[in-house]
């Protein structure tokens, strides 16, 4: 199975502007974000889309694989879309890699490739899952939270805390390990004719309303495969998440 990972970096993003280029350690997001994707592939085999180029002259001398998509894009997936277009080697998925990610679990992004791999079954996309272990992540609205079937494929995801359980109450003791409260953190393997496909499917009413992406794939009739893992690394998706980064020592 041919994989790539592609980062897309949007520079005037809504809840963080200019996020793409915040720097932790003296090192930005997105720079961050990619050589840890190194880890897992080959620098040949990542990608980085953006709007901006100077987001892009971050990594003058690091690679080539850059792709400038100045098109007004709703979200990370309809650039990837575009993004794709220009990418001449042969892939089988794309790995969507959120640009957000500068402490990117190495052993979940390793745990998910290697899942794809094996699959017997030829899903239209694969991500992962993982446990919520306090109330304020099920009630933070920047976190996905998603259900799953009994096949791990997944029926919706919402900003809003899903399933609901009509006797959890506001105590953090009530949410850790129950079983069934999932949350999905950015980072989603897309087949490659269905990406390129993304661009053209209308938005649908459940991806407004959630103002989230993978929605559209699901209510488009595609099957996103969740594999459930131990332990996802956040995005940053909010000033009080990078103030919470800036101390962080990068080691991993």
């Amino acid at each position: 199975m041919k994989i790539a990972i592609i980062i897309p970096a949007r520079y005037n993003s809504k809840r963080l502007p200019k996020k793409p280029l915040l720097k932790i350690n003296n090192k930005t997001l997105v720079l961050h974000t990619y050589l840890r994707a190194t880890k897992a592939l080959n620098k040949k085999d990542i990608y980085i889309t953006s709007d901006s180029k100077k987001v892009l002259d971050e990594f003058e001398g690091i690679t080539n694989n850059t792709i400038l998509i100045k098109k007004n894009c709703l979200n990370g997936t309809e650039r990837c879309s575009h993004a794709v277009e220009k990418i001449k080697k042969n892939y089988d998925y794309f790995l969507i890699l959120s640009c957000d990610m500068p402490f990117l679990d190495i052993g979940a992004l390793n745990y998910l490739l290697k899942n794809i791999n094996n699959s017997k079954k030829n899903y239209d996309a694969f991500t992962l899952h993982t446990s919520i272990q306090g109330i304020k992540t099920l009630k933070d609205k920047s976190i996905a939270k998603v259900v799953v079937n009994l096949n791990n494929e997944i029926l919706y995801i919402s900003r809003s805390p899903i399933p609901t359980f009509k006797n959890i109450k506001n105590k953090p003791n009530q949410v850790k390990g129950k079983k069934d409260l999932y949350s999905h953190h950015g980072l989603v393997a897309i087949k490659k004719n269905i990406l390129r496909k993304y661009k053209n499917l209308k938005n649908t009413k459940l991806q407004l309303h959630e103002d989230n992406e993978w929605l559209k794939i699901i209510e488009h009739g595609f099957k996103i495969k969740s594999i459930y893992s131990k332990k996802i690394s956040p995005e940053i998706n909010t000033k009080s998440d990078l103030k919470k980064s800036l101390n962080k020592i990068y080691t991993k």
